[in-house]
Order: structure tokens, then C-alpha cells, then sequence
């Protein structure tokens, strides 16, 4: 609506298996145009909840090794 979307996107579980971050480039195109156009800036996407990938939680458990 007015060029607002939203979407539900699942990369399966091996896409953020990594620490590498992943972009999602979008491409439209719109009636009035001939050829396709690339909205720029990409868009970071995460694997959610990205809690699961946090390295420090203030609510964490606290754990020793030993």
C-alpha cells in the first residue's frame, strides 16, 4: 500500500549459520517503468529471534568453566 510492503522470508536454517551479515537487495518494477530498478540502500536482515546469536545478555544465566 503506497509502496509499503511486508513479507515472511526463510532462508532455511544454514543461511546464518556463520558470522558473516547478509543483505537483501531489492529490485521493482512498476508499471509506468521499462526496466526493473534496484532500491538501494540493501537491507541487513538477521536470523530471528537474534537473541540465539548473542554473545552477552544482561539476563543470561551466569556459567563458569571448570
Amino acid at each position: 500500500m503506497d509502496g509499503l510492503f511486508s513479507l515472511t522470508l526463510d532462508f532455511g536454517p544454514e543461511a546464518f549459520s556463520g558470522t558473516e551479515p547478509r543483505w537483501l537487495e531489492i529490485t521493482v518494477l512498476s508499471s509506468a517503468d521499462t526496466e526493473p530498478v534496484t532500491l538501494t540502500p540493501r537491507q541487513r536482515i538477521a536470523a530471528t529471534p537474534v537473541a540465539l546469536y548473542a554473545l552477552k545478555s544482561p539476563v543470561a544465566e551466569t556459567h563458569t568453566q571448570g
